[in-house]
């Protein structure tokens, strides 16, 4: 049967209270591609009804694209926030040369690159990509296996494996919880590329990798005592007018800002509804800043798809997890640029949309302390040589804000050894701050401490 919409739409929904996930390697057709409506519901329908209530899981390569500018979002299907965009990284854990970047790219799973590709079973007989066995290139005898498999469309599935392991591990997982799994779990790979970033909540991401390489052992680990995310809230700005001409080949370019109040505290998925006319819709930068500076890439200017697309952006809807995780209260920018001369185009509107939960995350967990003299305090230790300096290590991964040190708290018993009779009195610092990790504060006394016993209190966690 010929492919159309309504065939893709229709498979994304067969069978969907007996398939749990679905992997999906295939890719766009041109620039600005996918935002069928008939798909688009189906996606929505199967994380709604899918799985007896859970939804299903759907995970998309992101394309390989990268050499001519592709960029995830100007794929709907991948960008959705129903979806799991996947990178491609190779053997040493760097972007394949074809991988396509994006700000709604979730992980990034292993496939080939520049040499070797991924061995795995192929189609049987003359149906796969070992055809003829050693005389085609691939060097695997048995034409029913092949060493060649590559691209997005291998690591997708390669992420599609590891879902249904924790599946396995914990039916009870809905398609929310997966991806705060797979958000949770991913592992920084590549350190010395130049776009990893943390965000308000700590989180390391990456326009070439979404969160990192997914860790399989660390993703099932997770899911077998995983406690289910709280609620789906959102929150929207309501439709933002604009109606300015962006001015053309110019590196300044125009931004509108909007306000956003409490209601969501922790984000999962950002999304821009963007309208603007412009022959050359490729021409333009989009970049969407958030409250804790958070910068996200929507679309790169290029000058490869002109022939694609003349109509403008026509209400497409970018989509960023690059803000995973932070609070939604604040003010939000949008950036549109023209870089790429001649044709000047005309923003119309844009609308911001934050979906997430409306609870605090739990805080810091302090995991150390650390005395600048001896080694690491337990509970109940006895120091001859009173510190003049402790260092207290959070969670790997956090990021201890400065404008949040007052909520450390040393108070000693005064001399009594007891807690709650009023004696108690508080340590003063001499200096306090971020160490050389963001999740570590450096506390410095301004007196040699007493001989006595001491109490921590982080204010949100009580006495540690």
């Amino acid at each position: 049967p010929s492919w159309t919409d309504a065939t893709a739409a229709a498979a994304m929904t067969h069978e969907y209270q007996e398939i749990d996930v679905y992997n999906n390697s295939w890719g766009p057709g041109g620039f600005l591609y996918g935002d069928d409506p008939l798909f688009l519901a189906a996606l929505q329908d199967g994380v709604t009804n899918g799985r007896g209530g859970l939804g299903n899981v759907y995970a998309f390569a992101a394309g390989n694209g990268r050499q001519i500018d592709n960029d995830v979002n100007h794929n709907a299907r991948a960008n959705s926030r129903y979806t799991i965009a996947v990178a491609a990284i190779d053997h040493d854990g760097h972007y394949s040369y074809y991988s396509t970047p994006g700000a709604s790219l979730l992980v990034s799973g292993y496939s080939n690159s520049v040499y070797s590709g991924i061995t795995t079973t192929d189609r049987t007989g003359e149906d796969g990509y070992n055809v003829t066995g050693t005389g085609d290139g691939d060097p695997l005898a048995d034409i029913d296996y092949t060493s060649t498999f590559g691209g997005t469309s291998s690591a997708a599935p390669l992420v599609s494996g590891v879902i249904a392991l924790m599946l396995e591990a914990n039916p009870g997982l809905t398609y929310r919880d997966v991806q705060h799994i797979l958000v949770e779990t991913a592992e920084m790979n590549d350190p010395a590329d130049a776009d990893w970033v943390y965000n308000a909540a700590g989180y390391q991401v990456n326009h070439n990798y979404g969160f990192g390489a997914i860790d399989a052992a660390a993703a099932v680990g997770a899911a077998i005592n995983w406690q289910p995310v709280a609620e789906e809230k959102s929150l929207a700005s309501g439709l933002i007018d604009v109606a300015a001409t962006i001015p053309d080949d110019d590196t300044t370019g125009i931004s509108s800002s909007v306000t956003l109040g409490d209601g969501v505290k922790q984000i999962e998925w950002v999304e821009v509804t963007f309208d603007a006319e412009h022959d050359y819709p490729a021409d333009l930068e989009v970049v969407l800043i958030g409250p804790d500076g958070t910068e996200s890439v929507l679309a790169n200017a290029t000058d490869y798809f002109y022939m694609f697309n003349p109509a403008g952006y026509d209400q497409w809807t970018f989509t960023s997890a690059r803000h995973w995780g932070s609070s939604a209260e604040g003010e939000w920018t949008l950036q549109v640029k023209d870089l790429i001369s001649p044709d000047a185009g005309t923003w119309n509107s844009w609308e911001l949309t934050v979906y997430g939960q409306d609870v605090y995350a739990a805080p810091p967990e302090l995991v150390a302390i650390i005395p600048n003299q001896g080694g690491v305090l337990t509970d109940g230790d006895i120091f001859d040589v009173a510190p003049r300096q402790l260092t207290f290590r959070f969670t790997d991964g956090q990021i201890i804000d400065q404008s949040s040190l007052g909520g450390i708290e040393i108070i000693r018993s005064g001399s009594d050894g007891t807690f709650g009779d009023g004696n108690e009195q508080v340590v003063q610092y001499g200096w306090i701050g971020i160490g050389e990790h963001p999740n570590e504060v450096i506390v410095r006394f301004a007196e040699t401490l007493p001989d006595d016993v001491y109490q921590i209190t982080i204010r949100g966690s009580g006495p540690v």
